[in-house]
């Protein structure tokens, strides 16, 4: 593409003292070949495109952004569809409206600071026209992208935990897996007091993930089940929770009755903060339904996670476990216990 110098050379200088006046700089020479060289100069330093950069209106900066992430150019139809035209006038007329005080769209906001330019390329219907950035002066706006994309990445997203928050440390993990495929193999034998060890969520995270189906293995989903990596499993029991309408943690709630014909939507609902509770009195529920009932006041349930939490990070220890791992498939993609 071609650079700056490139791109401001069919303007005149009264064109190179408007973008000079908005980058907050004063041209002292006279004549154009001298004005573009020690405008060019100018514009192409660091400070100078971060602070302009850094003032421009937020639509002239989602633009730039596109432009960017485009690798500097998009074809002038589209840009122009969605940013604005720039008003074609001539050196007579654009001395008099002085456009670049009152902008009527987003790419003549850009186009007078030098940081948007059209040409014709190549591309692959023959010669068209494209919204680009001069190259080198890219070059500097990504290297200010980047540097400002780093700084946001820095920083900690959302606040500290407050002690109450943090009071009881439950570690993730993946034990969810050895649960899960210790669930897969009781069912395959019919081993039907091992199954009743766990706790119903399991049985209805596996049926949202399609291993299981009207109370039988679904074959070709445990076969790829048992034979994806650890990583690759908890990613689908993770994304068979995440998108389901059916897998709601609210009924699974231990000491929660769901009376009459009341239905949730479990991905709208804040499943992470349901219940909370002090001394067994009920201090908030977020989600308040008609037809919801709690029971069990006894109970502290603000010690009882809801299911995705409980599930993925159990700390407690379970006897007769099969870890996922080592688990082999056994003649016609039923699972077995190698």
């Amino acid at each position: 593409m071609p650079n700056l110098e490139q791109a401001l050379q069919k303007t005149d200088i009264e064109h190179l003292r408007i973008v000079a006046e908005l980058w907050g700089l004063e041209l002292e020479s006279s004549d154009f070949d001298s004005a573009l060289e020690e405008l060019c100069a100018s514009l192409l330093d660091l400070e100078a495109v971060a602070e302009t950069l850094d003032i421009l209106p937020a639509e002239a900066k989602t633009a730039l952004a596109a432009l960017v992430e485009a690798d500097g150019k998009i074809e002038w139809t589209i840009f122009a569809r969605k940013y604005g035209d720039i008003r074609e006038m001539g050196a007579g007329k654009r001395d008099r409206e002085r456009p670049h005080l009152n902008p009527v769209s987003t790419s003549e906001v850009l186009y007078y600071r030098a940081l948007l330019a059209k040409a014709f390329f190549d591309a692959e219907k023959g010669a068209q026209e494209f919204a680009y950035i001069p190259e080198d002066l890219l070059e500097i706006i990504e290297h200010e992208t980047d540097r400002d994309n780093g700084a946001k990445r820095s920083e900690p997203l959302g606040r500290p935990a407050t002690p109450v928050e943090k009071a009881f440390e439950i570690p993730a993990s993946d034990r969810i897996l050895d649960d899960a495929t210790t669930f897969l193999a009781a069912l395959r034998m019919g081993d039907n007091d091992r199954r009743l060890r766990f706790k119903r969520d399991l049985q209805s995270l596996l049926e949202t993930a399609d291993l299981i189906k009207d109370n039988g293995l679904h074959p070709e989903a445990v076969k790829k089940f048992l034979e994806a990596s650890r990583r690759d499993a908890l990613d689908m029991l993770y994304h068979a929770w995440l998108n389901s309408t059916d897998y709601d943690e609210l009924r699974l709630l231990p000491g929660i009755v769901c009376e009459g014909e009341w239905k949730n939507q479990p991905q709208v609902v804040e499943r992470s903060r349901l219940c909370k509770s002090r001394q067994g009195k009920i201090s908030r529920l977020s989600a308040p339904r008609r037809g919801l009932r709690l029971v069990v006041h006894q109970t502290r349930i603000g010690r009882r996670l809801p299911a995705r939490v409980r599930l993925l990070g159990r700390g407690g220890r379970r006897v007769d476990k099969v870890r996922h791992s080592n688990v082999a498939m056994a003649g016609k993609g039923k699972p077995g216990i190698s």
